[in-house]
């Protein structure tokens, strides 16, 4: 597309032209889908950025100052829609560990008589081990 032609779809878009918007969706939605599936390496999710990023640019339009930078703009959203994409699966990832309800029962599987995880007996073995190398040292002299 030719830098005068989208410059004046941008600005008809800013206008409220729903024909120019379907126009720039139609031209750049598969430049945002194959970002999406660059950065995320899954069709659905791609798709998901898409649709975010077209929600993204429909009510922010108004506020891009510079038409001709509409290219720019679009990219840097898919690219924020990434990193939306990632921090969900993070919290998600999150959430699932915290949520589990068997979540308890996984510590109870560890082995209590580790004094690495009991600090009391951690003292107390620390202690032991002190009296017996003073009485080993001892026994030397």
């Amino acid at each position: 597309m030719e830098r005068e032609q989208l410059t004046l779809l941008v600005s008809a878009a800013q206008q409220g032209d729903n024909s120019a918007f379907s126009a720039l969706f139609n031209v750049f939605q598969n430049t945002v889908y194959n970002i999406a599936l660059r950065e995320t390496k899954d069709p659905e999710t791609a798709a998901d950025v898409v649709q975010e990023t077209f929600i993204e640019v429909i009510q922010t339009i108004g506020k891009l100052q510079e038409p001709a930078a509409f290219v720019t703009w679009l990219k840097t959203i898919t690219y924020h829609q990434c990193t939306r994409y990632y921090r969900k699966k993070e919290n998600k990832h999150e959430s699932l560990v915290e949520e589990r309800e068997d979540a308890p029962a996984l510590f109870d599987t560890l082995e209590e008589e580790n004094v690495e995880f009991i600090p009391d007996k951690a003292m107390q073995s620390e202690e032991e081990l002190e009296r017996t190398l003073t009485e080993m040292a001892e026994m030397k002299k």
